[in-house]
């Protein structure tokens, strides 16, 4: 007599797979940063302009009344703002270069 049984796999969604590679392509920018400035002005530049674009994604949404494809206008904008603060404070601090002892 022979059983039949179902394996469930559990299926991981592409936007996890993505996020995990981009987080550790980031994290390796950012550790490549510390010997070579310039990618932390790179990064920076682009933080900034994804920041800019969460930010007007979710007031035009808040505005018009509409809910965003991903999360909600308050988090886009909250979102925004932060991957902004964050990219100018990663411009500013590649700026400074080494601290004289």
């Amino acid at each position: 007599m022979v059983r039949e049984f179902e394996v469930s796999v559990p299926s991981c969604e592409p936007y996890a797979i993505l996020a995990g590679v981009g987080g550790l392509i980031l994290l390796g920018l950012l550790i490549w940063g510390v010997r070579n400035p310039i990618v932390w002005r790179l990064l920076s530049v682009v933080a900034v302009g994804s920041g800019v674009t969460f930010l007007v994604w979710g007031i035009t949404s808040a505005a018009m009344g509409q809910e965003p494809s991903i999360g909600s206008p308050t988090g886009l904008i909250g979102a925004g703002a932060g991957v902004t603060v964050g990219g100018i404070m990663l411009f500013v601090i590649s700026l400074c270069g080494k601290c004289p002892r």
